[in-house]
């Protein structure tokens, strides 16, 4: 590749580009160095595009002292750089960059190991070393600017969405999601969020129907009683009704099966997560539960490590073009509460908030008196909302048996 390197660099404004500290000759190998100082001379003195013929002959009278062995061997060099492929600038460049990264990490070891032994007693070479490449040591990046035509803003201000919700009353308020956004369910334990997730991505007409290839990454029950949730969401039957009508369960869960996957992620991190999302490309994610997929560092709290995992999540969403739906526990505050805040939110009362663009907390009544059995109403606090602007409450009917929310 270094051979196509110096091909590249007779084009001067590639030259240019890279000219400096960027390309410095030690980059490359031994053998090299010469041909490279000589396309160095050449152009300073000449200012233009370069023949390989024209380096070459300059090379060799510049370099009167070589032996026949050495004349031998940098011939057959020159003839390896004038057979190699022409590779774009582009790749060029991100290889130069990675010779030039590899070049500063070796004189670092170096300077370290002369430390080490003895041979320096200050700092001061390494601070020399940085300052003198510190410009130049920055990755290659291409920048793909904004398209901000008036045509192109106003159907980016469409509030049209992808992905339409189901539940009428919910859809009235924000419509859907789209992919590359973040949206947060919140919940006390055993109110429901898994079942809401389940309901919005297989209940009727949800996600699934709407030919999203989701992907459910649970990490807080089984994978399989996640699974039983979208399957009893998609049929509209208690498992009781699904043994008594296995052929009716067949029909109508088969029909969405293949759109969902569902994947055991008990002690994984947002890493692990992001590989599994980058091989199998789905079009939306739920993390179920998101919190539980941070990952260990030197956070001075959780609620910066649960900050951290939020804008994590969120990158992915926009990285890999899907729509990230994050889990999460609320506090001992929401207990028995029907108006929820995002403050309420367990470990972070602000990090998470910040970072989606919606987010719906889930409540129920607080059992009257004696009474112990759950009303079956649940209140869908939008406490967040980027997309439509609306913050209210929506009251849905919660179905036990089956899982499904309806207005």
């Amino acid at each position: 590749m270094e051979q196509q390197i110096l091909k590249s660099l007779l084009n001067k404004e590639f030259y240019d580009s890279v000219r400096g500290g960027k390309c410095p000759t030690q980059v490359f190998t031994k053998d090299l160095r010469k041909i490279k100082e000589t396309i160095d001379y050449a152009m300073e003195q000449f200012d233009r595009d370069l023949l390989l013929d024209e380096v070459k002959g300059l090379f060799f009278s510049k370099n009167p002292t070589l032996t026949t062995s050495q004349k031998h061997q940098y011939e057959l060099i020159f003839g390896q750089i004038n057979n190699s492929s022409v590779v774009g600038s582009d790749i060029s460049d991100e290889v130069l960059s990675d010779m030039f990264r590899q070049f500063i990490g070796q004189e670092i070891a170096n300077l370290g190991f002369q430390c080490v032994n003895g041979d320096i007693t200050t700092m001061e070479p390494l601070r020399n070393l940085l300052e003198n490449y510190q410009d130049d040591f920055t990755p290659t990046v291409k920048v793909n600017f904004v398209d901000n035509s008036v045509d192109n803003l106003l159907n980016s201000a469409n509030t049209n969405t992808k992905y339409k919700f189901n539940i009428n009353s919910l859809y009235k308020s924000v419509q859907g999601l789209d992919e590359g956004m973040l949206f947060v369910i919140g919940a006390r334990s055993n109110v429901g969020k898994s079942s809401f997730h389940a309901s919005l991505c297989a209940g009727a007409n949800g996600w699934a129907h709407q030919n999203a290839k989701i992907l459910v990454l649970c990490n807080e029950e089984k994978p399989e009683r996640v699974a039983t949730r979208y399957m009893t969401a998609c049929t509209s039957m208690s498992l009781e009704q699904i043994k008594q009508n296995k052929q009716q369960a067949y029909r109508l869960y088969d029909s969405i099966k293949d759109n969902i996957k569902f994947v055991d992620a008990t002690g994984r991190t947002m890493s692990w997560a992001e590989s599994v999302i980058k091989k199998n490309k789905p079009d939306i994610v739920v993390l179920d539960i998101g919190s539980k997929f941070a990952e260990e560092g030197s956070f001075s709290n959780n609620h910066e490590a649960l900050k951290a995992n939020a804008i994590y999540a969120r990158n992915i969403g926009k990285l890999y073009g899907c729509l990230v739906v994050y889990c999460t526990q609320l506090s001992a505050e929401a207990e028995d509460k029907v108006r929820l805040s995002q403050a309420m939110i367990e470990g972070s009362k602000t990090g998470l908030a910040g970072e989606s663009d919606l987010m719906i907390l889930i409540a129920k009544n607080r059992p009257l008196n004696d009474q112990t059995e759950d009303d079956g109403i649940r209140f869908l606090n939008v406490v967040k909302n980027k997309i439509s602007g609306v913050h209210r409450i929506v009251n849905c009917e919660f179905d036990f048996n089956t899982g499904e929310y309806t207005s």
